[in-house]
């Protein structure tokens, strides 16, 4: 079965270039691909069922050991997604993390290789504070130990953006939403120290508003935000979502503005007019992701909706 809905980041590892695929797969559940480069062809190496993780949105890490990590955005015994490990030399599957709340869940983004035996992983949601976690993981025993848990205000929440390594041996990342002004920020972690810190606030308008991909270094740190949005103009819950969603019009002024659901491929599944402070929003699709925008004036802004 040809991949459907590949998602980001490509690595290469015993003469094929792997991926991963959110949707595709024998099961439909999502599946693990190599493209051979000689000839171009795609090959399902595995396909993922709902006990070993659904939905595998975040990209492979390819660790020191030259096997690919990667996390689930749902599936596994919690439902709340799982981490898994594959060997590119014999086609080994293993889940080596059930995602439980307490040590994140549902993740979307990413985790790096830090170390020989550690690796270093982002949840965009869940961990002690329910908001987003970091988590270091040591594949060969399958521990794992939570070295930061976000807060929201104080340092951001929703990590749907990816982390990296700089130069500087540094970790960084970015949080989609939170921070001082609700709207996402820019952070630092120290692997050696485990220090934390808080790099930038996003404000809104010039500042920037919600990072939602990963970062990039240039000899400076260059980001993505919406640079329509509205800062803090609504609330969508619940994430995520079964048949419907409900969208809090945090500023009056939204009110009658335009909503849009549409799916991945920009395809509108619905629209209509925000009646009242909280409207109630079916989500008439199969299960996956769609992006509900708000318009108003000119203006908007959005986040991403996953029904289960």
């Amino acid at each position: 079965i040809a991949p459907y809905g590949v998602t980001e980041g490509l690595v290469e590892g015993n003469g094929g270039i792997y991926g991963t695929d959110a949707y595709g797969g024998t099961n439909g559940d999502g599946s693990i691909f190599v493209l051979e480069p000689s000839n171009l062809t795609s090959v399902e190496v595995y396909s993922f069922e709902e006990t070993t993780g659904q939905r595998p949105y975040g990209k492979l890490c390819q660790a020191v050991n030259g096997k690919l990590y990667g996390m689930t955005y749902e599936g596994g015994t919690n439902g709340d997604g799982v981490l898994y490990e594959f060997n590119p030399s014999t086609n080994a599957f293993d889940v080596l993390l059930d995602f439980n709340g307490a040590n994140g869940t549902n993740p979307w983004s990413c985790m790096i290789s830090i170390g020989a035996d550690k690796l270093l992983v982002s949840v965009t949601l869940g961990g002690p504070n329910g908001t987003g976690a970091l988590f270091e993981l040591q594949p060969s025993t399958g521990t794992y130990e939570v070295v930061h848990s976000f807060s929201s205000m104080t340092d951001g929440s929703l990590l749907f953006g990816g982390i990296i390594q700089a130069t500087n041996d540094l970790v960084y990342g970015a949080a989609t939403s939170g921070g001082s002004s609700g709207v996402g920020t820019v952070y630092s972690y120290d692997p050696v120290s485990h220090a934390f810190n808080t790099l930038h606030h996003f404000e809104g308008g010039v500042s920037g508003t919600g990072p939602s991909a990963e970062l990039t270094y240039v000899g400076a740190f260059v980001g993505m935000d919406d640079p329509g949005a509205i800062a803090g103009g609504l609330t969508i819950y619940p994430v995520p979502a079964n048949d419907h969603v409900f969208v809090s019009m945090n500023d009056p002024l939204l009110q009658e503005a335009r909503l849009t659901l549409s799916d991945m491929t920009g395809r509108t599944i619905w629209q209509g007019i925000a009646r009242s402070s909280v409207q109630r929003v079916e989500l008439n699709g199969p299960a996956g992701m769609y992006w509900l925008a708000c318009e108003q004036n000119g203006q908007r802004t959005g986040q991403r909706v996953v029904k289960r």
